[in-house]
């Protein structure tokens, strides 16, 4: 390449000497003809110093001659020099760079032609000697499935006048390297010259293949996971928000990207939240919290988050990446394992209670019918008799909860255990101006339960609905069928439950009645989960209340014995 450079760069000097020649002869004419002109004007008339003419010529021509000569020399000079400056530079870069260089020219049709310079770099790049390289083309490199390609790319790089592409290379060796090329066409002593770099890109390359490779491995992770995973810069902002989001909360992770993380946290644990999220900006430590999520739905998702801060090369937070995942269904089995808790502790009170209260109960209750038929304060005795009978019947559903009971389950019809129940009903209906329909599906499987309990549950739901109505009203009960499970629904329109109260129904000693115990709802609740069914309650102030009991119509999920014994803590 060096000597390449060299030769064109003495062309080039040759000519600006011929270029200075032709000016010389241009201005030595000219100063011949000028002062030829000028001393014969002056000495015309003056013949003695005619004789000096030529001699006067000689002189001049020759001072001026001498100070152009000296001046081209001089520009000759310092051009050499800056000649060999830039020469040496360019061997410097040329000799010393790390990518491959390489220099040929190109034939009519625009193809490579056999290398004419080429650097140390391309030498050890392509395991060939100078020598070697300079023998052989572009062509002799480049893989063989990609000659084909080569007309179309250097049609580009001389339309174009530059062209970069990737591509591969055959070393002498046989491997190949994947390398970038970037092409410029020059024109160099009226020939189309091609500098081309070369350069290594098999470490990018392969850098490339490994973050691509753990991109997906990344990707495959948070889109098929069903954590919920974000990521949330210092102000609350969410940066991204894992596709896991859609199918845990409802709502899409575009809907949370760029907006605030605590739009959607319950209001009661929205303090909470901002508390942990600042501690954590101030500690710069990882930090877990549990809250409620706002689903598309409109309910709320009980969710566990574990925060971890990043921290960037100033020590400062610059992102938070948030795991958390849904504990709803923990949250419930928490709940449920609280009240089994306390229905253990009230089973095991209820026992020795109603032992310790019926024995006195009894002997009370005995002298008082004496003492009544005696005649003497007859009406006060009734009165405590009546109030005697509501203790025996609190301390009744004590034992309920307290002792096991053994359970007959048969096939029944619940349409059947419906129309019983409400003729027991009916007076009590009547006397409260309560009015009692039914709307029944015409066929409705039959439903493998004990029927003496599954009365009992409709018995206290009805007269909680009655009792729901003092100024009277109307129960409407319905029987639907869908796939396995029978639905049997109790909807009144009396003074209704708040919301916040609906998710403790069913707790002993839990009641909206102002005379109530909460022991009858209780003890619904364990009757029909025995019947491995469940209760459902909806309602709203001052408009009623749905009570929904669901039954599977299958018995495989209850003995096939007929009699079993099911124990009540």
């Amino acid at each position: 390449m060096v000597m390449f450079v060299k030769k064109n760069l003495q062309r080039i000097i040759k000519n600006r000497a011929l270029e200075i020649s032709i000016i010389y002869a241009l201005v030595g004419g000219g100063w011949i003809l000028f002062s030829d002109m000028l001393l014969d004007r002056l000495l015309e008339y003056n013949a003695p110093l005619r004789i000096l003419k030529g001699v006067l010529y000689a002189i001049v021509t020759a001072l001026l001659l001498y100070v152009l000569i000296r001046r081209h020399e001089s520009s000759v000079k310092q051009s050499t020099e800056a000649l060999q400056l830039e020469e040496q530079k360019f061997h410097a870069l040329f000799e010393n760079a790390n990518d491959a260089i390489l220099l040929y020219e190109l034939t009519e049709n625009n193809m490579p032609s056999n290398f004419i310079e080429v650097n140390q770099a391309a030498c050890r790049r392509f395991g060939y000697t100078r020598d070697e390289l300079l023998s052989m083309s572009p062509l002799s490199i480049t893989q063989e499935n990609r000659l084909e390609m080569i007309p179309s790319i250097f049609d580009k790089v001389v339309r174009q006048g530059s062209f970069t592409w990737e591509g591969s290379n055959i070393t002498k060796d046989g491997r190949l390297v994947q390398s970038e090329y970037s092409v410029r066409v020059l024109t160099l002593g009226g020939k189309k010259v091609v500098l081309s770099i070369v350069r290594d890109i098999t470490a990018r390359k392969r850098a490339e293949e490994i973050l691509r490779e753990s991109e997906a491995k990344y990707r495959l992770i948070t889109e098929n996971m069903s954590d919920l995973i974000g990521v949330v810069n210092v102000d609350g902002v969410a940066l991204y928000a894992s596709p896991s989001h859609k199918t845990v909360l409802g709502f899409p992770p575009e809907h949370y990207e760029g907006n605030f993380v605590f739009d959607l946290v319950h209001p009661e644990d929205i303090a909470l939240v901002k508390q942990r999220f600042r501690t954590m900006l101030e500690t710069k430590e990882r930090t877990r919290v549990e809250f409620r999520y706002a689903h598309f739905h409109g309910h709320w998702v009980f969710v566990e988050a574990h925060g971890t801060p990043v921290i960037d090369e100033y020590g400062n937070v610059e992102k938070i990446v948030v795991v958390a995942r849904d504990i709803t269904k923990r949250k419930q089995t928490e709940e449920q394992l609280l009240k089994s808790e306390k229905l253990a502790v009230v089973g095991q009170l209820a026992a020795g209670v109603a032992h310790e209260i019926r024995n006195p109960m009894t002997a009370l209750k005995g002298f008082l019918q004496l003492i009544s038929r005696q005649g003497e304060n007859a009406r006060y005795c009734n009165i405590m008799l009546s109030e005697l009978d509501r203790i025996n019947t609190i301390v009744d559903e004590f034992l309920m909860v307290a002792k096991p009971q053994v359970q007959k389950f048969q096939h029944n019809d619940v349409r059947n255990l419906l129309r019983d129940v409400i003729i027991l009903m009916n007076a009590q209906g009547t006397m409260s101006n309560v009015r009692v329909s039914i709307n029944f599906e015409p066929s409705v499987p039959m439903v493998p339960c004990d029927g003496n309990q599954l009365k009992q549950v409709f018995i206290n739901i009805i007269k909680n609905a009655i009792d729901a109505m003092p100024l009277g009203g109307d129960i409407e009960i319905q029987v639907t069928h869908e796939g396995n499970k029978v639905f049997i629904r109790f909807i009144d329109n009396g003074c209704g439950i708040p919301e916040e109260r609906i998710p403790r129904l069913g707790e002993p000693f839990y009641t909206t009645k102002e005379k109530g115990t909460g022991l009858g709802l209780m003890v619904s609740y364990r009757i029909i989960e025995a019947h491995h069914g469940e209760i459902r309650i909806s309602s709203e102030v001052n408009k009623g209340t749905m009570v929904e009991v669901v039954l599977p119509t299958r018995d495989e999920h209850v003995s096939s014995m007929s009699h079993h014994l099911v124990a009540h803590p």
